[in-house]
């Protein structure tokens, strides 16, 4: 299953993102852990991050009884604005690009100063669970 929508948004309690292209394919369904795996690629993208919200989560997110896994993300030419207000981190804006080695190479500053770091999405232990891996970049 494909889609590929022009003008993609996405609206839920401390995220809303916009993308000129989105394509999202659905690569595994397994009903019996109601998992669904999904690749996303996304270019020219605003995604806004409020931390605050987002990790509060609330019982409808958490009940939902399925779990969305991203098996693979390819992100071009976004940008990601951060809100950690009321989390001790710091408010930022970054860009977001894939590099030749197929991490996703994030660069900008935060209140705090500058932040580079390539990222990679993966999974560790369990199937379900997406772990982000931070390698620290040299400031330039």
């Amino acid at each position: 299953m494909v889609s590929q929508p022009a003008g993609a948004r996405v609206t839920m309690p401390g995220l809303s993102a916009q993308a000129k292209q989105a394509d999202v394919r659905v690569t595994a369904i397994d009903p019996r852990t109601r998992t669904v795996r999904l690749n996303v690629a996304v270019r020219d993208a605003t995604v806004n991050l409020k931390l605050s919200e987002l990790l509060a989560g609330n019982d409808k997110q958490q009940n939902s009884g399925w779990r969305v896994v991203l098996g693979g993300v390819d992100v071009r030419g976004t940008r990601v604005n951060v809100n950690g207000q009321g989390l001790n981190i710091p408010n930022g804006s970054f860009s977001a690009s894939r590099t030749q080695d197929g991490a996703l190479a994030v660069r900008g500053r935060t209140t705090e100063g500058e932040l580079n770091a390539n990222v990679v999405v993966g999974e560790k232990t369990a199937p379900t669970l997406t772990v982000l891996m931070w390698t620290p970049m040299p400031a330039f």
